[in-house]
């Protein structure tokens, strides 16, 4: 258990330092690093490149022949 907890705990210190340096580059006003950013967290605020949109229709649509 302790190997388990050791190896994760190098993949979070990995992760961190990567969110760092991408906090750097969003300060440094990085276009890719921003767009990255928001694709990525942004989604609820509608940063996204595509619109999933979810049809609930209980009957098979009218159009729709096999």
């Amino acid at each position: 258990m302790e190997y388990k907890a050791a190896v994760e705990s190098i993949a979070d210190k990995a992760l961190d330092f990567a969110e760092t340096h991408l906090h750097a580059l969003i300060k440094d006003k990085n276009p890719a690093a921003v767009i990255f950013f928001l694709k990525t967290k942004g989604k609820a605020r509608g940063y996204v490149e595509r619109q999933e949109i979810e049809v609930q229709e209980s009957r098979p649509l009218s159009w729709f022949k096999e």
